[in-house]
């Protein structure tokens, strides 16, 4: 009897201590490992080792380890149908049947989500039972219906379609109070209460208020006074808030607005009497060049009533160590259909933390803690994170609460998984790093479930992930820019396209992209690639401009080119285009790259923000590299993005083009590869031997 008593005494603590900490049994097969296993249930590494004390990466067949069933989320658990789950341990004699009517579910749905096979459920056996989802179980369906919500909805547009208060819509549904809602989750609403949405009538629209805006701001962009909008919304007695509808009374279009709707990279200004070209210059800060570019027919004078493209101005930002936030701004972000400051704007009420995973080998080399002329900090990964400590400084002295964790993988995969395994990187805002391809992929691979943003400063190939976020442009985004700005500015123009044998099929992509016949291919010599000077001569016309378009990433050949070109400049009109960078540019003689009128794409300035090397050479003894401006770019833009919106991607998608202190950004979006930048600027060597920024 004692010995019955102590076997029930063992079940039942069995049973609580299972449904307490809900865990799900996994036995380990053949060829799983933690990363695999963490895969399957859509939980991190971290948490399995959390839940399995003692347990290493040397797992073997037979191993039985704890899952944390209340982080599943795969897609059986995420089904609409379900409502909610509960935890079973079965006693004896019981059946799946038995359990389902129990529960009140369906056999079919225990053995999908338990994956159980032949209807075999064991003794003590953990299983989880799915709570179908019964929308008119607890509401009178007469009185009230379910909802759906759409995207980009919010509380105060829900309650407003449906006539009722937020405060009412919350009453209705407890699990939304001080939560934002989700697309796709369903609501209860009043059946019969305001069916219909509110028309806008003819004389005002209905605006939904957004994050971050204020009466004053709403009033400058409306054209309308603060104690108007009062007026016509009482509501705002009681203060502003997101999500709000707010009356507006419509203002009539003039024709510049109408015509500025049609596209959104142009402002457009009508010609006043007596208007001049250099008035209107001064008063959009442009120059005569740009003003005539974007507007051909000025060629013909101007005239008042005339209609001018003037191009919407882009975010940039300037480093000044005299300024109390540490930058300026000198130009202003253009999104799609309004203007916003990014700095000013940005949320300083919000904590933001990141994680950073770099090569450092800090058991050799402490950053923190070192002196600034140690020359480990002149690698480019020391010199990057050098980068990133400064933005992050430069940040919270703009009043933001912004921290972050550096983990030092040293370029190991190991280290990484065991960084991964140890350290929950799910909860971070993003994580900067790894940089090589197989640490990236693992990293991708642990935090693609939990849609955590993977920062990489890489274009090299890795495999595709949504959560992957590309800072570095590639030379294909940068080809495609400059072949855009000849399309752009191309005439009737004689283009001539020189390539070498490896790059026979771009020479023929471009070709057909410009609508030319005239390609050039480079001789093969004993001596490599090279080009003869009256091949080029009889491919050039004297009565145009000639366009020469170099397509190889052979230096020897590009600096045979620039020396033929340089030599027929004096009998024909030309210019040099490279549809990349050319590696070590400084080697190149720079008067014959101003001679041929020679543009190049590139990622960044070539010469450093003089402030931002004033500050650098001050604070820490050196002169700024390239690798530490990228780490510094990047971190800063990517914190005003996620600042001004909901999170990263959103910040990525929301905004254009924005310009730091020499990087550029601009990033294209795949749900199936993620983000990638494709931004870069187009140089010029000019008269003065400096490049010139044309685009």
């Amino acid at each position: 009897m004692n010995k019955i008593l102590f076997l029930l005494f063992i079940w039942l603590g069995l049973t609580v201590f299972a449904q307490e900490t809900q865990l799900i049994k996994h036995t380990v097969r053949q060829g799983e490992t933690i990363m695999s296993i963490s895969r399957k249930y859509k939980v991190t590494p971290y948490k399995i080792i959390k839940n399995n004390p003692g347990l290493t990466e040397n797992i073997k067949p037979g191993d039985v380890i704890l899952i944390p069933a209340g982080e599943v989320r795969d897609s059986v658990l995420a089904d609409a149908r379900y409502s909610g789950f509960k935890y079973h341990t079965v006693k004896e004699n019981e059946t799946v049947f038995s359990i389902s009517k129990q529960y009140n579910t369906t056999i079919e749905d225990i053995i999908k989500v338990n994956k159980i096979e032949d209807n075999n459920i064991k003794l003590g056996q953990i299983i989880i039972i799915p709570i179908l989802y019964d929308p008119y179980a607890k509401i009178d369906t007469t009185r009230y219906k379910i909802y759906t919500v759409k995207p980009k909805e919010g509380k105060w547009r829900v309650a407003y379609n449906h006539g009722i208060t937020v405060e009412e819509l919350e009453n209705l549904n407890p699990e939304i109070k001080g939560q934002p809602l989700k697309i796709n989750q369903r609501l209860i609403v009043p059946r019969n209460r305001a069916e219909t949405k509110r028309q806008e009538d003819r004389d005002y629209i209905y605006y939904e208020v957004k994050p971050l805006e204020t009466l004053y701001s709403l009033s400058k962009r409306f054209d309308i006074s603060q104690e108007k909008l009062i007026q016509l919304n009482p509501s705002l007695t009681d203060g502003l808030k997101a999500g709000q509808i707010l009356k507006i009374p419509k203002k009539k279009k003039t024709e510049n607005e109408a015509l500025a709707q049609l596209d959104g990279k142009f402002f457009y200004h009508k010609v006043k009497p007596k208007e001049t070209v250099y008035r209107i210059t001064k008063k959009y800060n442009i120059s005569t060049a740009d003003l005539m570019k974007y507007n051909p027919e000025l060629k013909d004078g101007l005239k008042a009533g005339m209609t001018l493209r003037i191009p919407r101005p882009d975010f940039r930002v300037v480093f000044d160590p005299h300024s109390p936030l540490f930058f300026r701004i000198e130009k202003i972000l253009s999104p799609k259909d309004h203007t916003v400051n990014l700095i000013e704007n940005i949320n300083k009420e919000k904590t933001y933390k990141f994680a950073v995973l770099l090569p450092l080998n800090l058991d050799r080399f402490n950053p923190a803690q070192a002196d600034c002329n140690d020359p480990v900090l002149q690698s480019k990964v020391s010199d990057y994170y050098a980068g990133i400590r400064t933005a992050v400084d430069s940040l919270k002295n703009m009043g933001l609460n912004i921290e972050y964790d550096l983990f030092d993988t040293k370029g190991s995969a190991y280290v990484t998984e065991q960084i991964l395994n140890k350290h929950d990187l799910s909860d971070y805002h993003f994580v900067l790093g790894p940089l090589y391809v197989n640490n990236i992929r693992k990293t991708l691979e642990a935090l693609v479930n939990f849609n955590t943003p993977v920062v990489v400063p890489t274009f090299k190939s890795v495999s595709a992930y949504p959560n992957l976020i590309q800072t570095a442009t590639d030379s294909a985004s940068m080809a495609e820019h400059v072949l855009a700005y000849l399309q752009n500015i191309k005439t009737d123009d004689n283009v001539v396209v020189v390539y070498d044998t490896r790059s026979k099929n771009t020479a023929d992509k471009v070709a057909a992209r410009l609508g030319t016949m005239h390609k050039l291919s480079a001789r093969d010599g004993k001596h490599g690639n090279w080009v003869k000077p009256d091949d080029l001569r009889r491919l050039l016309n004297a009565s145009k401009h000639n366009i020469i378009i170099i397509a190889t990433d052979d230096m020897s050949l590009f600096a045979n080119i620039l020396s033929i070109a340089e030599g027929l400049s004096a009998r024909f009109k030309l210019s040099l285009f490279g549809l990349e960078r050319p590696k070590k540019i400084e080697q190149f003689d720079i008067k014959k790259m101003a001679a041929v009128n020679y543009h190049f794409p590139s990622r960044s300035h070539l010469i450093p923000d003089a402030r931002l090397a004033k500050y650098t050479k001050e604070k820490y003894g050196l002169f700024p590299s390239q690798a530490y401006i990228n780490g510094f770019d990047t971190v800063f833009d990517l914190m005003l993005r996620s600042g001004n919106a909901e999170n990263l991607f959103d910040g990525l998608k929301k905004y254009g083009k924005t310009e730091e202190s020499s990087y550029v950004f601009l990033y294209g979006f795949k749900p199936e590869s993620g983000f990638k930048n494709i931004a870069s600027y187009i140089f010029r060597i000019n008269e003065h031997l400096e490049p010139e920024a044309v685009d």
